[in-house]
């Protein structure tokens, strides 16, 4: 998709998205539409829009999305949060390799209430660098993605419904190591960078109310994705450890 030529169509309760080349997504908290340009496959429009449609429809409902992957260990449903292309899925593949579900990939459905933070079901598979998914032990659950994009869609175990959130571990690109856990500004900070925003509502404060609950809510610290994802799926581990986060 050409993102300088796509035109966003915003009004009260509804999105509109043209990418030229492909067709027009709508949505609305009731539904997505879809309508693929002349020569253009309804699939090539979901594989490029579908996952940005999704979570827009969620926002929409009043449920608050962060970018990153939410995999249910023994330790509980840890969100790895990081702002797009930081790595949570490399984080979270040798982790699943280990034993981990995936109850979200992408984008991070959170229910925010009461004191609590409840993660919902996502796309459970992990979107992965062909390099990486070529190597996965199970190639049957690996599904090339279209739209031009170099990257595949490697199936996890999911998870059948909502989950507690025990943890958000921030996932950042440069070297050295985090405090475990992050003083609350900071994290929650950091937090409100990697949720995504509203195209119709005013959005701002929004975020940092919601990054600023759920840290009141749950433990928050930071780990370092410049070594090797084994190393930084260990290092997840010592920090929920860190954390207090009984397994």
């Amino acid at each position: 998709m050409n993102a300088a030529r796509a035109t966003l169509d915003v009004s009260a309760g509804r999105v509109t998205l043209y990418a030229p080349g492909l067709g027009t997504v709508g949505v609305t908290a009731a539904e997505v539409t879809w309508q693929e340009t002349d020569g253009a496959g309804a699939a090539e429009l979901v594989a490029c829009l579908g996952e940005w449609a999704w979570g827009q429809q969620q926002l929409l409902r009043g449920v608050t999305v962060c970018r990153g992957t939410v995999v249910v260990t023994a330790w509980g449903a840890v969100l790895l949060a990081a702002i797009s292309g930081s790595g949570a899925s490399l984080t979270a593949a040798p982790l699943v390799l280990g034993g981990a579900s995936v109850l979200a990939d992408g984008a991070c459905p959170l229910v925010v209430a009461d004191g609590t933070v409840t993660a919902l079901p996502g796309r459970s598979s992990l979107e992965l660098d062909p390099a990486v998914a070529a190597s996965w032990p199970h190639p049957d659950a690996v599904t090339p993605l279209g739209c031009g994009r170099p990257r595949a869609l490697v199936e996890g175990t999911p998870v059948a419904g909502p989950t507690a959130l025990t943890a958000v571990v921030l996932l950042r690109r440069g070297g050295g190591s985090g405090d475990a856990p992050l003083d609350p500004g900071r994290a929650a900070h950091l937090l409100a960078c990697c949720l995504v925003p509203s195209l119709v509502h005013a959005d701002r404060n929004h975020r940092a109310a919601a990054a600023q609950a759920i840290v009141a809510a749950v433990p928050v610290a930071e780990v370092s994705v410049a070594d090797p994802p084994p190393a930084v799926a260990r290092a997840v581990l010592e920090t929920l450890a860190a954390l207090g986060v009984a397994p």
